[in-house]
């Protein structure tokens, strides 16, 4: 009696567990979540001391970029891109988005150049850090996309990258699927390939081609052509006989 009850006890412990693990932390950095998604993660508590995106800690901070660099997250399994800025307020090292966002959008930042971010601030190994939500760039010289850049919802961090990337794939399966059918031969090709019957290009080509009847089959074509009784129906045929159509 005692050893059901104990075993019962370890297995609703371990279903607790399961699900507090399941559901650690909303959406913060970039990363996998406990589903496995790529970009879709969350860096709540026990991913690797990276808290959650918090929207009580979110400010407003202006500065000059000082270095940016992509650099890997053992617990989040992907590089990201990370700006270092110098602000009034202090040192900030700004989270963007994962390094295949940036190179998708063709994100970069150019050292001294000013910008203004929004996010969600938190501290690490001593150093200030910020999820970013939006970032507003003053670079004259920057494309309209790139100069507001928006990467999380403010309110509660959840990644604006994490749909476009399935919409991206979906987009890029149904591409190659369409191009699959389209080189694909049908099935009556494979069989006129077998017995031999051209394709309908090879068809199309011979058919266009025209018929060069022997000279002395032309010449009685012309002679009949002579004759000005001959009815106006006849007479067309035998010039498409003596063009070759």
């Amino acid at each position: 009696m005692q050893r059901s009850f104990l075993m019962v006890s370890m297995f609703v412990l371990s279903l607790t567990m399961f699900h507090s693990t399941s559901i650690a932390g909303p959406l913060g950095g970039f990363g996998s979540s406990a589903m496995g998604g790529r970009g879709m993660g969350g860096d709540g508590p026990g991913s690797g001391g990276m808290k959650a995106y918090d929207k009580n800690s979110v400010l407003q901070v202006e500065g000059r970029v000082s270095g940016s660099e992509m650099s890997y997250n053992r617990h989040m399994g992907e590089n990201g891109l990370h700006v270092t800025l110098e602000s009034s307020k202090g040192s900030f090292i700004i989270h963007v988005c994962p390094q295949w966002y940036a190179e998708q959008q063709k994100i970069s930042f150019k050292n001294g150049e000013t910008i203004t971010v929004v996010g969600s601030e938190f501290e690490k190994h001593g150093e200030q850090n910020i999820y970013a939500a939006t970032i507003r760039r003053q670079d004259a010289s920057l494309p309209s996309n790139l100069k507001t850049l928006l990467l999380r919802n403010p309110d509660s961090g959840a990644h604006l990258w994490s749909g476009r990337y399935r919409s991206q794939k979906q987009e890029e399966m149904r591409q190659k699927m369409q191009n699959n059918r389209a080189e694909r031969p049908s099935p009556k090709g494979f069989a006129n390939a077998k017995k031999g019957v051209p394709s309908e290009n090879a068809a199309a080509s011979v058919g266009g081609a025209k018929k060069q009847l022997p000279p002395q089959a032309q010449e009685q074509i012309r002679r009949k052509l002579e004759n000005p009784n001959l009815p106006p129906m006849v007479r067309k045929m035998l010039e498409k006989r003596l063009a070759g159509e």
